[in-house]
């Protein structure tokens, strides 16, 4: 039978993660988080999920498909992940994936990115791009902060 438990604690180790939780109907137990394999979802404490136990044994208890209080955005056949502060009632960042195709990524803080980003077609940037090397490449001209101007991937004026 499936109840409603409130996530009072939580522990980790290794790969377990095991939530001190209060059952709707019951005392206090622990219950290990189960979730789709990929994910790595810490609740923030004070949140509800559903629960159940493994089998008959009460000791087999297992937590899963949480509910937070943030704002449900998404329209029919969109996809939206997020991820809160620790009080579970701010969103911190997102990405959503809107049903006419666009991909929206909105954090709080930076995006941070490892290894080679290749992309093909436009890339419109509204601010500045910063970086300890720039190369133009491929007929890239403008204007540059520091008054470098370029033509076709060439330096052509400033210094």
């Amino acid at each position: 039978m499936l109840k409603i438990a409130k996530i009072l604690d939580k522990t980790i180790s290794g790969v377990i993660r095991k939530f001190k939780t209060t059952p709707y109907g019951s005392d206090a137990v622990y219950m290990e988080q189960y979730h789709g394999g990929g994910d790595d979802y810490n609740p923030p404490e004070q949140i509800k999920a559903l629960s159940s136990n493994v089998g008959s044994n009460p000791r087999d208890g297992v937590l899963f498909l949480f509910r937070d209080n943030i704002e449900r955005k998404s329209e029919p056949g969109e996809k939206r992940f997020y991820s809160t502060d620790t009080s579970g009632i701010k969103v911190a960042a997102e990405i959503h994936l809107k049903n006419n195709g666009d991909v929206v990524i909105v954090p709080t803080g930076k995006i941070l990115t490892s290894g080679t980003w290749e992309h093909n077609g436009e890339l419109k940037v509204s601010g500045t791009v910063t970086g300890a090397v720039i190369v133009a490449e491929n007929g890239a001209s403008g204007t540059y902060s520091n008054s470098v101007t370029t033509e076709s991937g060439i330096v052509t004026g400033g210094a």
